[in-house]
């Protein structure tokens, strides 16, 4: 009898120690990621990859993201963005890329303004999903860290005044692409 209660005890007691334990480690949050367009161009496609070419990543947006609109996605690690917008009025498409990826780190959150010809990156404050301030994507990592983007709908609207870092840029004619 009472080694049985020495092993109830011991079982226990282990058992504790593995919740305590498990209570210790701080869940993983994503970052918030907004991508604000300042350009004076519609963004006729967004793209975020993890690799330098854009090619077999696919556009996150439904619809042209407008002047002064933004795109919010959620997820952890180096991703780098590509733009498409016309080179002209009703001319053809080229894609601008950031030259070095954005790093996003856990529950950190970081505003990407798209320009014209080039990019700037600042510290944002975090956005919790499905606040009222939250209307872009939806995003979670797999069991290996890897990340899909998806589309959600909505795009709040807000201000962009900041100082900023720039984040560096690569053009791409897609013509010259194909």
């Amino acid at each position: 009898m009472k080694s049985n209660l020495h092993l109830a005890f011991a079982i226990g007691f282990v058992s504790v120690m593995a919740c305590a334990e498990a209570a210790e480690e701080p869940a993983i949050q994503n970052s918030s990621f907004r991508i604000v367009n300042q350009s004076q161009y519609q963004i006729r496609e967004l793209r975020l990859h993890t690799t330098e070419s854009y090619l077999d990543s696919p556009n996150l947006l439904s619809e042209p993201l407008e002047i002064s609109e933004e795109y919010i996605f959620y997820g952890i690690g180096e991703w780098y963005v590509t733009v498409f917008r016309e080179k002209y009025r009703d001319g053809p498409l080229i894609a601008i890329s950031t030259a070095n990826p954005v790093d996003l780190m856990s529950g950190q959150g970081i505003r990407l303004l798209v320009f014209d010809e080039s990019f700037r990156t600042s510290e944002d404050e975090w956005l919790n999903p499905g606040s009222p301030r939250d209307g872009g994507t939806r995003q979670t990592p797999d069991a290996s860290g890897n990340s899909t983007p998806t589309q959600d709908s909505g795009r709040p609207v807000m201000d962009a005044s900041q100082t900023f870092m720039d984040a560096g840029t690569s053009t791409t004619s897609i013509e010259d692409a194909g």
